[in-house]
Parts: C-alpha cells; structure tokens; sequence
C-alpha cells in the first residue's frame, strides 16, 4: 500500500483523522486485507513525515472501533473480522445523570434496551390514549394547529391551474418557492446563507437526522449525544446499529469538558446536540458554549448536528445565534421542521449544509424517497411568504406560553422539597428530577391507572441507566387539565416514593 496517500486526504482535517480515515477506507477498500500487519509505529511515521504521537492516536481510535487489532511484541494488524456498527451499546462513562443529586432509581424501571423505535412509539401511544392526560409526548394540540387557514389554502392551490403538478413529484432539493422562503426565515433566525450553503427539504427533522447519520458516521465510528438526550436519535442509532458516546448536559447544556474528553478518547465521527430548548431537560446553550462546542469539533475534525426544532417556539428574551452562523461552521448541520410550530402531519422539515457534504445529502435523500411531498411544500411556501407564519407564531406562542406558566404553577404548589425542575423559556416540555430513589417504570404503571402519564427519564439516557428523571411535556392540554394531572401524578409520587 502506498501510505503516502493518506495524506492527500482533505487539508482541513487534522493529520490523525486523515490517516484514520485513510487506515478505514483501505481496509473497506480491500487494500488491506484482514490478519495484514501494519509498518510499525516509527516506521509509519516516518513515511508519512508525521509525529510518532498523532500515528498513534489514529491506530489507537482504529483499535478501539474493531478495525485494528495489536499483539504485544508483535505488531499491529488488520482484526479479521472487522467490527460493522457496533451495536447499541453506548460508550458513555457512568458519570451521574443529570444534575448533580439527582437519583438514579432502583433497577427494575424501563431502561434504555427496548428494541429500536419501541420507544418512540410507546411515547407517542400513550400520548395518543384516550380518556388520559397524557404529558408523554409534545404533540401541538387540535387549537394550535391553524386547520381551517391549512383547508382554504390547501382548496385553493389544487383548484389552481398547476394543482395536478401539486399532487406529483418535485426536485428532491425542494420546491424553489418553498427553499427562497426558508432562507428568508433562516436569515431573522441570524443565519445567513452564503453561496455554499444549501437547504435540502426532508420528510421532518427526524428524516433529516436519518440522512446525517447515513453520510456522516461510517463503520466503527461513533456519535457523542448529549445524556439525557433526544429519543429520536438515541432510536435511530440503535436501529442502525450506530455506537453512542453520552456526554453529560448540565445547567449549561451539554458539557464542553466532557466532549472533549469523548472526542480525545473515542473514535467519533459526529457530534449531535438540540442546543436550544433541549430535549428532555429544556436548558438552552450561550453564545460562549456553542461557540466552544464548534471549535472543539472543528478541532478534533467531527462534524456536529445542530437540531434547532423548537427555534420559532422562544416565549421571551434574545434570541441566540445558531452555531450554524458563526465562523468556521463549515462541518455544522443546521436541521429545522415545522412539526412542533405549525402541523407535525405536514411531515416537513429540512437541513442546511455546505458544500459537497450537502450534495452527499441530497444524493442519500433521493435514493431514499425521490423527495418530500410537493403539496407540503408548496402550502408551507405559501404561508411563510403570506406572512401568516409569523402571525401564527404569535399566538401558539402565547397558547404554550400559558401552558407552561400553568405547570410551573402546578408543579410549584404540589410537589415535595425533594423534587426539582427545570424552567424552560421555550419549547414543550421540562425535566423533573427527584432527589430520591425511584422505580420509574412502577410510578409510569400507577400513574397510568389513575389516567395520566409521563416519559421516564431512563428513556433519554443512551446508556441503558435507570433514572428517577421524568420529563412532562405541556402542550397538549389546557391549564385546568395540567392542574388535574399534576396532582394526579405528584399523588402517585408520594405514593411511591413512601413505599
């Protein structure tokens, strides 16, 4: 093999990563075979022209991802059965939930091993029960959900001249009228696109995940998430069998000592964080950490996913920037949707990227499905250039607004000392967090039978852990009915923990 050629990789990434990368795809390529030894250390770096220490910082991450494998007194070698995605174990430390005191619960709750999407649709069943107060889900409520202005559009444009074409297909890109009005929306969000920046229309932000995930990590490499973190990609990693790297969030959100301390010791290729609002806890990352969360990935060439689904749902004070828009955030995914603020069954969302990378997703995207519906498109085009999008905000803003000023109240006058929870300024939902063990999955059984339900924070933890956590999402119901769900859960609670 000619190891020069490691080097030709892309300038930008950091010597160890280019010959990481280089290492992976020759062995993928067959260019190394399995049981193959490697030159030595010194001898490698030698040809290369490299530090001795960054030749074995990228055999060690090949090492620890099942691609390498080393003989004490012998060498390295190519492992003869080079591990796929690893499984669904995670790879974060045991390093305590979120929070400092905060109970981990009792084994014998739901932990984080139900099978690829159970929990997904566990979350959204409850939800969707009957007769339940249901705090388990953030789904909009039937009053946010503008239908009577979506039903007159909707008429309208398929009694158009091009309302046939509506009901066909469309560049997998995005319809034009629909990516101009996007980048006017991202623009009032401070990001500004510059021309090689594009927005790739998805089937939702869960879609645009699935596409990140594909392009991004490859076999053997990881994603460092943040822990508790977002369901849905926890989900989608398991189902691919991708390996997950927690790294803690605290009051901040997600912690920049400990990513960088997962980025220093895995082999991770992605980072993924919701910096705004973030999913379950609701803390929202400053200017300063996200600024240190992009050059920490720029730094050790990851590529980070910014999930910013709950943006427009901001119930006061400054907006912060999105990572996307500070310099040098050429590696940064932008993912946005239209579920949480207008309609989740529009199934709209869409991603920005630069680059070759976004080509290398629109690619992914039309092998996947051709593109997104062209009905959706074109009425999501057609309310944000009206200006009712805007207008909209203002009022399902004050809707949820209220909603979480009613739990906050509730929460207040009913639970214990021993019980804390977060405030959040936007979004759907918040994160409880008792300070006494609790068997989660036994409370979520009592509260069930007593009509109202919640998510157990063991959900949220890639790792499998048990958490005494819960998260409660507001949206879906009136003050009153939060009132009588709080109490009805705070009752089980005491139960419980008196047990």
């Amino acid at each position: 093999m000619e190891w020069d050629a490691l080097l030709t990789r892309d300038p930008s990434e950091l010597l160890h990563v280019r010959i990481r990368r280089g290492i992976r795809e020759a062995v993928q390529a067959g260019e190394l075979l399995p049981g193959e030894q490697l030159p030595g250390v010194r001898a490698l770096a030698g040809q290369l022209g490299v530090n001795r220490l960054t030749v074995l910082k990228a055999l060690s991450a090949l090492s620890r991802a099942g691609v390498l494998t080393s003989s004490r007194g012998k060498g390295v070698f190519v492992a003869r059965a080079p591990r796929s995605r690893g499984g669904p174990e995670s790879r974060q430390a045991r390093v305590g939930p979120f929070f400092e005191g905060v109970a981990e619960g009792p084994d014998g709750g739901p932990g984080g091993n139900e099978q690829a999407g159970d929990a997904l649709k566990n979350v959204i069943d409850a939800a969707l029960a009957p007769g339940s107060i249901s705090f388990a889900a953030g789904f909009p409520p039937p009053e946010a959900i503008p239908t009577a202005t979506i039903r007159a559009r909707l008429g309208r444009l398929l009694r158009e001249e091009q309302g046939a074409a509506r009901l066909g297909y469309v560049s997998t890109q995005g319809d034009p009228g629909l990516l101009a009005a996007l980048r006017e929306l991202l623009a009032e969000r401070g990001l500004r696109l510059g021309p090689d920046d594009h927005v790739l229309v998805t089937s939702g932000a869960q879609q645009a995940l699935s596409l990140c995930l594909d392009a991004l990590v490859q076999p053997g490499e990881a994603l460092a998430l943040e822990s508790p973190g977002y369901l849905g990609a926890i989900s989608a990693c398991r189902l691919k069998r991708i390996p997950m790297v927690g790294v803690p969030v605290d009051a901040g959100g997600l912690n920049p000592a400990r990513l960088e301390s997962a980025l220093r010791r895995e082999d991770v290729s992605a980072v993924y964080s919701v910096p705004s609002f973030q999913n379950p806890t609701a803390v929202t990352q400053g200017l300063r950490r996200r600024r240190q969360l992009l050059e920490l990935t720029r730094a050790r060439g990851a590529f980070l996913i910014e999930d910013d689904i709950y943006a427009d749902l901001r119930f006061g004070g400054h907006r912060v920037p999105p990572i996307k828009s500070l310099p040098g955030s050429e590696r940064v995914i932008y993912l946005g949707s239209f579920s949480k603020s207008l309609a989740p069954g529009l199934r709209l969302g869409f991603l920005v990227a630069s680059g070759e990378l976004a080509a290398g997703l629109r690619r992914t995207k039309e092998v996947m499905d051709i593109s997104t519906s062209a009905l959706s498109q074109v009425l999501v085009a057609e309310l944000l250039r009206s200006g009712f999008y805007r207008r909209h905000l203002v009022r399902v803003r004050r809707l949820y607004r209220e909603r979480r000023d009613a739990m906050l109240a509730a929460l207040a006058d009913e639970l214990p000392g021993w019980v804390r929870y977060t405030r959040p300024k936007g979004g759907l939902h918040l994160w409880v967090m008792p300070e006494r063990p609790l068997d989660a999955g036994r409370l979520l059984a009592r509260c069930q039978q007593e009509g109202v339900s919640f998510s157990p924070g063991s959900l949220f933890f890639c790792d499998g852990r048990r958490s005494s956590s819960l998260r409660l999402n507001y949206a879906s119901h009136s003050p009153a009915q939060i009132g009588e769900g709080v109490r009805r859960l705070v009752t089980c609670l005491r139960k419980e923990a008196s047990r």
